[in-house]
């Protein structure tokens, strides 16, 4: 088991609190409110393809299409060793994974789950198989799976020595196996009809269902994982920034839950299992238990400006995969001898994610590798001997990654400042900048920014954006303050009332290109999801002319109207990184300063905008798209240059989209005028 360490897997005067109570915020006058037709959708589908569909941009798609079959994953993963079996996966040729495992005192595999299918009958449409978990005795396999896109997953059992199903339940968000009288138990967690994951139940044979813990406080959720040793089932309860861990024993899963350290605010924590003791990871130290007790030692002690951002163990050896000034690295620790080794990476830049590593017994870790400029490369270090070898990767023909560069650099927002590089609370904002090689003159160039939830920058190779750069573009990715690049700390930094320095350093990165001559604002464009497309939205308010166009992809621009939305499905939840409107008049002053729906600017100059939503997206409403569009279509009709602003939205699927990202492309090259 690998724990995901995932920071929280958003004054007004006198006469304005004078109205204000907890249940009554100030009234908040909207004339699109009622925009809530599919009719609305469609037409504005209609005419973004009027506009994009004229034959100079599709030829130029189609081409483009064409650039990305150069690009080849792998079909099959490396196989991975579980109890007996060895388990692995191949592409369909519709390119869903089919699930195998082969004992390994055989020489046939057999398949266990085809995601074209899961239950067995072909799926049409959307559909996502969110989680797969094989029991402890090996015999069932359970998943859970999403047809509509809303995210209330229905969770499966099947029974592996028949390729039957043979149970299932709805509304699972999270699964795990364990066991109580050598018999499988199924422990999951549900909200009921609610999104947030409130309970921890357990299912055995027969249809035996029993409470196992209740999760009482609104602003956290719950999830499961075992022991990379199999030993602990663990329960983590969590808000934004907070975290407690309860286990039982995962063979005697009745038991009652032991909690491991008590929930404090601002202090997130995370538990694993080794040969009898635990080991903890809080504020980026490792702590070790004295046997099966919570009394901890410190093994390894918290390092300036390094963040441990995941962590796996071993029977010998914890691994962490840590940032260093927004920099990845590995480091193993040997628990034997307490000295720890960084495992070399292919380039300095780049994201690292964790192999599967099963097996807690290995005598090896695998890790994956990729940045911009570096198709996907799948590592594997051998702890006795400390030498990396290269499993498979990715590959893409006739390249010459050689010919770009691929650089992180810290921009200031004073030309004079004593902070250091990585303080939370200085000038330096973090920044990777990819382009060709020796260019000299001002490029177009794809700005990525997010900067919310403790989250990295996805910085892995993406065949399209090479395709881009192949094409003359550069690309700039903006670790902006409230993203988890430089540790808990930076989080923080840009989040509740500190939201606006999110902001400000996207402002800072994006002058620097121009001030630098990497681009020109006429040729900069702007590219966010979700969260990081409030944020674009937020900065082209306030500097309208900073951006020439943005893609912003099911983006949270009416970030106050969805916040004091009481049905909402995730309000609750989201107050810990965004405030609370309802209940405090200093978080809806606030937010109300820079919610983009709320502030749009009274100017003839504003970037034209490509936005996506999805019909069934339970976290940012496809509904807070559509009267942002028609918010501003309707202020710049008059304008001289009026933007153009376009909607597609999924009628299916949910907040992760799967349409794909050439059609935006083809809009940045319309409006900024690169086809001739």
């Amino acid at each position: 088991m690998i724990w995901r360490v995932a920071i929280g897997t958003p004054r007004g005067v006198r006469s304005f609190f004078s109205f204000f109570s907890k249940s009554t915020p100030p009234p908040r006058v909207d004339e699109f409110a009622s925009i809530q037709s599919t009719k609305f959708l469609q037409e504005q589908n209609k005419a973004a393809e009027k506009v994009l569909d004229v034959p100079k941009l599709v030829k130029w798609r189609t081409d483009f299409q064409n650039t990305l079959t150069r690009f080849h994953a792998c079909p099959q993963t490396p196989t991975e060793l579980i109890e007996d079996y060895w388990y692995y996966s191949e592409n369909s040729p519709e390119g869903a994974p089919i699930y195998y495992r082969q004992h390994k005192e055989e020489t046939q595999a057999t398949e266990i789950l085809d995601l074209r299918a899961p239950t067995g009958q072909v799926i049409e449409g959307y559909s996502h198989v969110g989680l797969l978990r094989v029991s402890l005795d090996t015999n069932f396999l359970a998943f859970t799976l999403d047809v509509v896109g809303n995210e209330m997953y229905t969770a499966y059992i099947k029974d592996l020595r028949t390729g039957r199903l043979v149970g299932q339940i709805e509304h699972v968000v999270s699964l795990e196996w364990a066991e109580h009288n050598s018999e499988a138990m199924l422990v999951y967690t549900t909200g009921g009809s609610e999104y947030r994951a409130s309970m921890v139940r357990l299912r055995g044979p027969s249809g035996f269902d029993q409470l196992l813990y209740t999760e009482r406080d609104s602003k956290f959720q719950v999830d499961l994982a075992l022991t990379k040793d199999r030993s602990y089932l663990l329960v983590k309860t969590s808000s934004r920034a907070s975290s407690e861990v309860w286990v039982a024993p995962a063979r005697s899963v009745q038991n009652p839950l032991t909690m491991v350290r008590k929930r404090q605010p601002e202090v997130e924590y995370f538990v694993e299992h080794s040969l009898g003791r635990f080991i903890m990871v809080c504020e980026d130290s490792v702590f070790v238990s004295t046997g099966d007790t919570f009394r901890w030692r410190e093994l390894i002690a918290r390092q300036k400006f390094t963040t441990i951002q995941e962590f796996d163990v071993f029977k010998d050896h914890i691994v962490l995969y840590q940032r260093r000034l927004a920099l990845p690295q590995v480091s193993v620790i040997c628990l034997s001898t307490l000295v720890c080794t960084l495992v070399p990476l292919p380039h300095p830049i780049g994201e690292v994610s964790p192999g599967v590593n099963a097996n807690f017994s290995s005598s090896w870790v695998r890790f994956c590798f990729s940045n911009p400029v570096c198709p996907m490369i799948t590592f594997e270090y051998e702890f006795s001997s400390q030498t990396t070898r290269v499993v498979q990767q990715d590959s893409y023909d006739d390249a010459n990654f050689d010919e770009f560069s691929c650089e992180l650099v810290f921009v200031s927002d004073t030309p004079e400042t004593t902070s250091e590089q990585g303080d939370p609370n200085g000038h330096w904002v973090p920044m990777t900048i990819v382009r060709r090689k020796g260019d000299t003159q001002a490029k177009p160039l794809l700005f990525h920014a997010y900067g919310a939830y403790g989250m990295n920058m996805r910085m892995g190779f993406d065949p399209s954006l090479y395709g881009l750069l192949q094409q003359g573009w550069s690309l700039a990715f903006c670790h902006a303050r409230g993203g988890g690049e430089l540790g808990p700390l930076w989080h923080r930094a840009g989040s509740l009332q500190h939201k606006k320095q999110t902001f400000k350093d996207i402002v800072t990165c994006a002058r620097h290109l121009v001030a630098s001559n990497i681009t020109q604002t006429n040729l900069l464009a702007g590219w966010g999801v979700s969260a990081g497309g409030m944020a674009l939205a937020a900065v082209a308010n306030s500097e309208s002319k900073l951006f020439s166009a943005l893609v912003l992809k099911v983006p949270a621009v009416d970030l106050l109207g969805s916040l004091l939305d009481p049905t909402a499905p995730t309000t609750e939840v989201e107050t810990g990184e965004w405030g609370d409107p309802s209940g405090s008049p200093e978080a809806y002053a606030y937010l109300a300063q820079y919610s983009p729906y709320d502030n749009l600017p009274r100017t003839s100059t504003f970037p034209s905008i490509y936005l996506t939503g999805a019909l069934n997206d339970p976290r940012v409403s496809c509904w807070e798209t559509a009267r942002y569009v028609a918010k501003v279509q309707k202020m710049f009709a008059s304008s001289p240059t009026p933007p153009l602003v376009l909607l597609r939205t999924d009628m299916e699927g949910g907040h992760a989209q799967t349409r794909d990202d050439i059609e935006a492309f083809s809009f940045l090259y319309h409006v900024l005028g690169l086809l001739k």
